[in-house]
């Protein structure tokens, strides 16, 4: 049997595509929305709150999640080694 990766499709309306450096504000912004409630909780800030999106944009595989050309969301995929 060999391998084969596997693409899903996003659900209906939901549209895909590579991270441009013109994204790095509104990925700041669904960060903090998203993990500020965690804050308070843990006693420190999330990693993502504070990562440097123009650096990830530019050296890994990020991918932005679109409504109506409205973000709503992305995933940093990070090669690990080991």
């Amino acid at each position: 049997m060999t391998e084969r990766q596997h693409h899903p499709q996003p659900p209906a309306g939901v549209r895909l595509r590579a991270a441009t450096s013109a994204d790095t504000d509104r990925f700041e912004t669904i960060a903090d929305r998203a993990f500020s409630g965690y804050v308070e909780r843990i006693g420190l800030r999330p990693i993502p709150m504070d990562a440097d999106y123009a650096v990830h944009i530019r050296d890994h595989d990020v991918w932005v999640a679109e409504v109506d050309r409205g973000v709503v969301g992305f995933t940093v995929l990070v090669p690990q080694v080991g």
